[in-house]
């Protein structure tokens, strides 16, 4: 499969082309690795995220390492589709893989002054039951005092 066959079947991630047509595409990109997985999630395309979430879950741990941080820039918004079954993702991975992902989006989102994302963060953070002392630096878990709710 070539990056030409990975875009088509992640357009047909879309939640407007029938059931059948998108479960065939959740299957076929469940399969790639290496060099394509990058094209899974496309940040341009909302009606394919919630799908694209389910590809990442199906592609498993450790392979779907290099998309975690594709679902962590998902949580700036949790009502966005596929955001909470990122949430349900991410708190499942190893503490030493996610919190570093984790610190780095925090970072961004404070000094983007994004409180909404920092909540949607701090969600996760909840549900993977991290405290202070899971973070390389406490300053870092400090901003998530920051959310917006």
């Amino acid at each position: 499969m070539n990056k030409d066959d990975i875009v088509k079947y992640v357009h047909e991630l879309d939640w407007s082309y029938p059931v059948e047509t998108q479960n065939e595409a959740i299957d076929i990109l469940s399969r790639i690795d290496g060099e394509y997985l990058c094209f899974v999630f496309d940040k341009n395309q909302k009606a394919t995220w919630e799908n694209a979430v389910k590809v990442i879950r199906k592609i498993g741990f450790p392979k779907n390492i290099p998309l975690l941080s594709d679902l962590v820039w998902l949580l700036q918004d949790i009502n966005w589709p596929g955001a909470l079954d990122a949430i349900e993702i991410l708190s499942s991975i190893e503490k030493t893989i996610i919190i570093p992902i984790i610190e780095k989006a925090l970072l961004t989102a404070n000094s983007n002054g994004d409180s909404m994302w920092i909540a949607g963060i701090s969600l996760l953070v909840k549900k993977g039951e991290y405290k202070s002392i899971d973070f390389s630096d406490e300053k870092i878990y400090e901003i998530l005092k920051k959310a917006d709710f």
